[in-house]
């Protein structure tokens, strides 16, 4: 697990990979509120191109300096 480690800026990136076949992204916030009671959107993105790019962000973001790390 890791958590936001900087004071000034965070990262908002709302997005998942699923069996690196699947991307889920949008403003849905993963929330009952959100469910309930939120304007959001989600797109499905069966795309393998996609896929990948989203794949390659992730491990950027995992291993940049902006979080903290807990092992």
């Amino acid at each position: 697990m890791k958590t936001d480690n900087s004071a000034q800026y965070h990262m908002h990136n709302k997005f998942a990979i699923i069996d690196s076949a699947v991307v889920l992204t949008g403003s849905y916030n993963w929330t009952v509120s959100a469910s309930n009671n939120n304007q959001e959107n989600i797109l499905i993105i069966e795309s393998k191109g996609v896929v990948n790019s989203y794949q390659n962000e992730f491990i950027k973001l995992w291993n940049s300096n902006m979080f903290k790390n807990y092992e």
